[in-house]
């Protein structure tokens, strides 16, 4: 009997020593128990919760504050200048986080371990990857194959297990542009909104809506309706942010701005004006370093210039339209963003996609499509310094 049971035994015999319920005494136990339970998991999330085995996406971050801004990129710290009520309440959140985690697992019969690696909650609702559904009714006995797997549409097939007969689903881009789940195409064609991970991954994307779909409809009771990461991306990325217009701003302005940012010496001392500052900008081995790493990241494919620029954007904090746009020290900022694991994170969260890689399955074919078309322009690498990129293109 486990310390859950035992509290609830205990409660319930303050009522009736016969053990039979009323119904309104069946509703208090039934919350009295998920509360204890609630309790001890959050009791237990303590020992984890400063840990590398709490997802660092469980730490709420400062208001206005990024996680490339934080030292270090870790979020269970204590930030510079933050307040101590600021920091312990993050902690409380991840630490009540992990507890509802792993509570929500146990009720889908996932060990805590599995659910705080595959559970997530987004908006308010749990969710897990289409890969971690598949496997999660396969473990109940039930059966899924993959017949058709392509960047147009994905076909798969699912069978309970107390029936003898297949059932088929399929989900096309088609119905994937039509319900405006991508971004740039269908209703999304005039502005912002959408998922560019169909522009960017769409066999993979393709794989979890006709797998999520074909789970939530052929095994209810085992998924108690939850639903994937990618289904919920798709419900946000419909989300109608405001229009913000922005200006460009040039490598130009960069120095201008340099120019008026220099500190200037008094008139009388200063018989004649300084010449302009001038800010090292972007050589072109530091961008062909940045799209080399952007393949690795797996940012490749239709759309990739547009994904990349949005990705860098985000990491200088300002639009960035060409990559000569650049100065010298932006480019290793966002060499060091996507750096080691924590690239993909900062791509993911640009994006506003999962940084996970495409699931596996027995029937999938292998993709040997991963080309790096993204070289920079001939005006492009004007912009970087002609005679340098000029010898960058010479050894390529």
């Amino acid at each position: 009997m486990t310390i859950e049971t035992t509290r609830v035994n205990s409660h319930l015999a303050q009522h009736d020593p016969t053990g039979v319920l009323t119904p309104s005494e069946a509703v208090t136990s039934a919350i009295h128990a998920w509360v204890s339970g609630l309790d001890i998991a959050v009791q237990g999330a303590q020992f984890i919760v400063d840990t590398p085995a709490c997802p660092d996406s469980f730490w709420p971050l400062p208001p206005d504050v990024k996680i490339w801004q934080i030292p270090g990129k870790n979020p269970k710290l204590r930030l510079p200048n933050e307040s101590e009520e600021s920091f312990l309440t993050r902690r409380r959140i991840a630490a009540e986080t992990v507890g509802f985690v792993v509570r929500y697992g146990l009720g889908l019969g996932l060990a805590p371990e599995v659910s705080l690696n595959g559970i997530f909650v987004i908006g308010g609702r749990p969710s897990m990857y289409a890969d971690q559904m598949v496997a999660l009714i396969k473990s109940h006995g039930h059966k899924h194959r993959v017949v058709e797997r392509s960047a147009e549409r994905c076909v798969v097939r699912v069978k309970h297990r107390d029936e003898s007969e297949w059932e088929e689903f399929t989900f096309t881009m088609q119905d994937a542009i039509g319900a405006g789940y991508v971004k740039g195409k269908g209703p999304n064609k005039d502005n912002k909104s959408g998922n560019d991970k169909y522009n960017l991954d769409p066999k993979a994307m393709l794989y979890a809506r006709a797998s999520s779909i074909a789970c939530k409809a052929k095994f209810p009771e085992t998924l108690r309706g939850m639903a994937t990461y990618e289904e919920l991306q798709d419900e946000r990325s419909q989300e109608r942010d405001e229009v913000r217009t922005i200006t460009t701003v040039t490598a130009k302005d960069i120095k201008k701005r340099a120019a008026l940012a220099a500190p200037t010496q008094p008139a009388e001392t200063t018989p004649a004006a300084d010449p302009e500052p001038t800010v090292p900008m972007l050589d072109a081995r530091q961008w062909d370093a940045i799209n080399r790493r952007f393949v690795e990241l797996e940012v490749v494919g239709d759309g990739q210039k547009a994904a990349r620029l949005t990705v860098i954007s985000r990491i200088v904090d300002r639009p960035i339209a060409r990559g000569g746009e650049l100065t010298a020290t932006e480019g290793q900022l966002v060499l060091d963003n996507l750096a080691g694991n924590l690239g993909f994170e900062v791509v993911g969260q640009a994006l506003g996609t999962p940084a996970a890689t495409e699931p596996v399955t027995d029937d999938a074919e292998p993709d040997d499509t991963t080309t790096d078309d993204a070289e920079p322009t001939d005006q492009e690498w004007d912009a970087m310094g002609g005679a340098e990129a000029e010898a960058e293109a010479s050894r390529g």
